[in-house]
């Protein structure tokens, strides 16, 4: 018996009238045997037993249930069983491995602007970085990823204030997230239209070494559906860009049957 989750419940379900042994991977067991049903009156034989077998006689992977059923008669016995294996819902969705997704910085996120006439929000796309000015061997508490810096165009002058957004989506139960980036010079981020955190760029100029930000994604924050990150950006630095990987794990959706 191949098991990936040890049961709660291990029965073993006989119509036998004699004597047997119970062996769980190599080792005999004191089963407590109950009686649940006369089948038929006065036909001891078809009583039906249940073998409630000691649960932590199992182990998780490749099992063996050893059954020695004696019979000293002259004649042949009836014999019937079944073995059935219970385990909670609850615990079967806790051992669905998480399914892991990553949102990582790249020109498909979104740049928020604000019609001064109208107020109302624009959106557009991010460039590449061209002024970037840190490589991976620069960060520390980032680990290289698919992870592109992005900005804006920027001719002879600076954008200093940049509104950058992305998003990712919830179908299943979240379990844990975390925000890993690196925003010259200083940034609040919002989870929802909710402040999060504000931090500021953390580095030595020479020889340079910056230190990524980590923020950890609490689950209060955010919700079944579509969830939205924005980044507003302070930077009047040389380092002309903005790097992020966001992880997200949510609770896996495998068939249980």
């Amino acid at each position: 018996i191949n098991m990936s989750l040890v049961p709660d419940f291990a029965h073993l379900h006989l119509m036998y009238p004699l004597d047997m042994q119970i062996k769980i991977n190599g080792s005999l067991v004191e089963a407590e045997i109950v009686p649940v049903d006369t089948l038929t009156a006065d036909k001891p034989a078809t009583t039906h037993y249940v073998a409630i077998l000691p649960i932590e006689s199992f182990v998780e992977g490749p099992n063996e249930l050893e059954l020695e059923f004696n019979n000293q008669r002259s004649s042949n016995q009836d014999l019937a069983m079944n073995l059935q294996l219970r385990t909670s819902l609850l615990r079967i969705r806790q051992n669905i491995p998480p399914v892991v997704t990553s949102v990582h910085s790249n020109q498909t996120w979104r740049v928020i602007t604000v019609d001064p006439e109208t107020g109302e929000e624009r959106s557009s796309s991010p460039v590449a970085a061209t002024n970037w000015g840190i490589t991976w061997d620069n960060i520390e508490g980032f680990a290289p990823s698919a992870a592109s810096p992005i900005w804006v165009a920027e001719d002879s002058l600076q954008v200093e204030t940049l509104v950058l957004e992305t998003e990712f989506d919830l179908d299943s139960e979240f379990q844990e997230g975390q925000i890993d980036f690196v925003a010259p010079e200083e940034v609040t981020v919002y989870i929802n239209g909710n402040r999060l955190s504000n931090a500021i760029m953390d580095y030595d100029p020479d020889p340079l070494m910056v230190y990524a930000i980590p923020l950890q994604i609490p689950a209060q924050m955010v919700q079944m559906g579509k969830n939205k990150i924005r980044f507003e950006i302070s930077n009047s630095s040389s380092y002309r860009g903005f790097l992020a990987t966001i992880t997200i794990a949510k609770a896996g959706k495998e068939e249980i049957r």
